[in-house]
């Protein structure tokens, strides 16, 4: 069973339902998907280039623009040379969590020479701290399918905002494992419930 994002996987855990806006949900896939193809092409126009479209989602065109600002702000106009555009998967077995495995797909920047991973997050960017200690307990008690890099800092852009907080990846502490795990169950319970 895919948990469609990490916020997702949070809000579960939080107690939070996931009843998002459509149309946000779709203009957040869609920056994903831009900012893939912009680094693929290292494009340093591409988010002018779409928002130049026909049918371009407008808080998508925000979302980019704010990425560009904040990646040039923080690396120049030359990002391209210090960022790197990942995806992975955090995978939870079956035997753990229910009827079915869980997988969780997420996307990141990492800058190698800083050893910094950077997610792009779309407002809430202040809950981070709550973050940090599931994200740390997922990819170090789950399969993962890329091994992720060294690790010193993780930094959040908010691309609603334009703000960004940072936090010291080894001084984090893990959330509880059972926890995480019963957060898992209860989502393969609302997806078998929906059916």
């Amino acid at each position: 069973m895919k948990c469609p994002s990490l916020f997702h996987f949070y809000r579960a855990y939080y107690g939070g339902v996931s009843q998002g806006k459509v149309n946000f949900a779709k203009a957040i896939s869609e920056t994903g998907k831009q900012l893939e193809i912009i680094f693929q092409t290292r494009d340093s126009q591409g988010h002018t280039r779409y928002a130049n479209r026909e049918y371009a989602y407008a808080l998508t065109k925000g979302f980019l623009q704010k990425f560009f600002e904040l990646a040039e702000y923080h690396y120049g106009e030359q990002f391209f040379d210090e960022l790197e555009w990942l995806k992975n998967r955090i995978v939870m077995p079956k035997d753990l969590v229910g009827n079915r495995e869980v997988y969780i797909p997420f996307s990141y920047c990492f800058a190698p020479k800083e050893k910094r991973l950077i997610f792009i997050e779309y407002g809430k960017v202040e809950e981070a701290e709550r973050w940090l200690p599931i994200f740390k307990t997922l990819v170090e008690s789950f399969v993962i399918n890329d091994s992720l890099p060294d690790i010193q800092m993780v930094t959040y852009w908010d691309l609603m905002k334009g703000t960004t907080m940072e936090l010291s990846y080894p001084d984090s502490f893990l959330a509880p494992k059972e926890r995480v795990i019963q957060t898992a169950r209860l989502l393969v319970e609302q997806a078998v419930r929906k059916r």
